[in-house]
């Protein structure tokens, strides 16, 4: 009879089954099988429906919700397999759910089976090494576990129960070749372990009762060897048995045979009255002693499976033990391993909450001197605020000041053109009159002062009169001096050129000399007012007029006062237009 064992290995959350068919005397053949959480509750799903509700009841999968965060610890993932795994123990411990079509398809029996190659020769090993052993004990070592349906307190059963697992799935392997398969899965060491200890009690508990089972069979045969031994002929015989019985077990045999062949003895000189009696007793003491020695032997047996139970079960204790102690020294590992976590967390933890209160008060001063800055930003705005409406009022009260004193020099303006108008009209006139005894610019300032009066005079009219009167009189200083160097340098001119005539021609010479300073010296050179050039009397050559204007333009005598100053310009047609400009 072959076996299947399935065995987990996962990756996160899938789990890869791994299916070993097991046949008799032939290697095995593994085949792994993926399955996710999902699988796992499509099973349990296809079992409600299959095998009804109420048989699966109790027998949900493991919650989903205690796997939050599986694949950041280790020990959860452990934790995982240990519940997948003995849940599916639970599922196998039922025959209705074990030999189920949901079950069979899970593990995918089918393919496993037809994976299994031919028979080997009886007695062949195991390729890994490892002797063949019993269904009810895995080989030691092994990841694998016993089937909770196969246990050692159920020896007589096994083969039985075995053979019905999964009878009904086994129908394309009729034949020679047909194997049952009993499904066996892996858990952890310490289970393992923990299930021999719990065997190897029971077997214990029943070489125990087997050993007062067969110490009162051997009290009964006692019994009934006395009530036998009634007659005082085999009372030496019985007692010598008795003795026998009781000593050394490898003596008893030599003291059974001496027992027997004094009460023959007895028995064949004793009288024949009791022949038959005798031969009766004989048989009877006869297949007692049989009985005894069986039950001695069966006695010896049960004393060395005992002693042999216990050697295995001392040595199960020490390796739960050992595992115990690992056990022991891994909890202890992970909780050193907490404690370093919780030390790093509480460190972390409160190295970021100085930060933040580093960070909080950092903020704070930054908002403190936020809000001082806007509130001195704000100060300095109504400061600011208040100048600028100071300065508006001081500006506004300017204005109306200078709005005033505009009035009053728009009056004395009005006033001065007035009387420069008057000024030049008489200036004309005069110069229409032909007073040609006197030179025009004295004229003029005869004119100007008649007209204003002295400096004195002036000064009631007001300071726009009294610049208008300094400007007029400094305007025909220039011209009368304009005119007087422009003379000179005519007079220069025409003298250096009578003596260069004089120089080629001595008689246009003398000619020329003679009437050249004559024409320029008797022109009379009146200064015009009004728009400042020198002008020639009526019936004059338009040729002398035009050099003496050009002689003007280009000798401009210089005087303290035009360096100082840029000269002054009278224009009587803005004061005819009741404007005066000075430039």
């Amino acid at each position: 009879m072959g076996t299947a064992a399935c065995s987990t290995r996962y990756a996160h959350l899938d789990a890869r089954m791994e299916v070993t068919v097991l046949p008799p005397g032939a290697p095995p053949r593994k085949r792994s099988v993926g399955r996710r959480y999902s699988n796992f509750l499509a099973l349990y799903t296809k079992l409600q429906e299959e095998v009804g509700a109420g048989t699966v009841t109790g027998l949900e999968p493991p919650p989903k919700h205690s796997l939050l965060g599986v694949n950041r610890h280790r020990e959860l993932v452990e934790r995982r397999r240990w519940e997948l795994e003995q849940w599916l123990w639970r599922l196998t411990e039922v025959p209705s759910i074990a030999n189920s079509h949901a079950m069979y398809n899970f593990c995918e029996l089918d393919t496993a089976a037809r994976a299994v190659g031919p028979a080997a020769a009886p007695g062949r090993g195991r390729p890994d090494g490892q002797a063949q052993l019993p269904l009810s004990s895995p080989p030691p070592g092994s990841s694998a576990s016993p089937s909770p349906r196969a246990s050692p307190g159920s020896a007589q059963t096994a083969p039985s129960r075995a053979a019905s697992l999964l009878a009904g799935r086994h129908a394309p392997f009729a034949g020679e070749t047909r194997s049952e398969l009993r499904l066996t899965l892996h858990v952890e060491e310490r289970m393992r372990l923990r299930r021999l200890v719990d065997a190897l009690a029971k077997r214990l508990e029943t070489a125990h009762d087997d050993l007062h089972d067969a110490a009162r069979s051997i009290q009964a045969d006692r019994a009934t060897i006395e009530a036998l031994a009634s007659r005082p002929a085999v009372a030496e015989g019985l007692a010598s048995e008795t003795t026998s019985e009781a000593g050394p077990r490898d003596e008893g045999a030599s003291d059974k045979e001496e027992a027997a062949a004094r009460l023959a003895r007895e028995d064949s000189g004793s009288g024949e009255e009791g022949d038959d009696g005798a031969e009766a007793d004989s048989a009877a003491l006869v297949e007692a002693r049989e009985r005894v020695a069986e039950l001695e032997a069966e006695l010896a047996d049960a004393r060395a499976a005992a002693d042999a139970e216990r050697a295995q079960h001392e040595r199960a204790r020490r390796e739960l033990d050992q595992s115990q102690a690992e056990l022991a020294a891994a909890v202890a590992a992970r909780e050193a391993t907490e404690a370093a976590v919780a030390a790093r967390e509480a460190t972390t933890a409160s190295r970021h909450e100085a930060e933040t209160s580093a960070l909080a008060e950092r903020l704070e001063t930054a908002q403190k001197e936020s809000a001082a800055q806007l509130e001195a930003g704000a100060a300095r705005e109504r400061e600011a605020a208040v100048r600028t409406r100071q300065a508006q009022k001081l500006l506004a009260q300017e204005i109306k000041n200078l709005r005033g004193r505009l009035v009053l020099l728009e009056t004395e303006a009005v006033r001065a053109v007035e009387g420069a108008r008057r000024a030049v009209e008489v200036v004309l006139s005069s110069q229409q009159a032909g007073a040609e005894s006197q030179a025009p610019g004295e004229q003029g300032a005869v004119e100007i002062e008649k007209f204003f009066g002295t400096e004195s005079e002036s000064a009631p009219l007001g300071t726009a009169a009294q610049e208008l009167r300094s400007v007029l009189l400094r305007v025909l200083e220039e011209r009368a001096a304009a005119r007087k160097a422009a003379a000179e340098r005519a007079a220069a001119a025409a003298a250096a050129a009578a003596a260069r005539e004089a120089t080629l021609d001595p008689v246009n010479s003398q000619s020329d000399t003679e009437s050249t300073p004559a024409s320029i010296g008797d022109a009379p050179i009146i200064s015009n007012p009004g728009n400042g050039a020198a002008h020639l009397p009526a019936g004059e050559d338009d040729s002398q007029l035009d050099a003496l204007s050009d002689l003007e333009e280009d000798e401009v005598p210089s005087s303290p006062d035009r360096s100082a100053s840029p000269p002054a310009t009278f224009d009587p047609q803005n004061l005819a237009n009741g404007t005066a400009s000075l430039i």
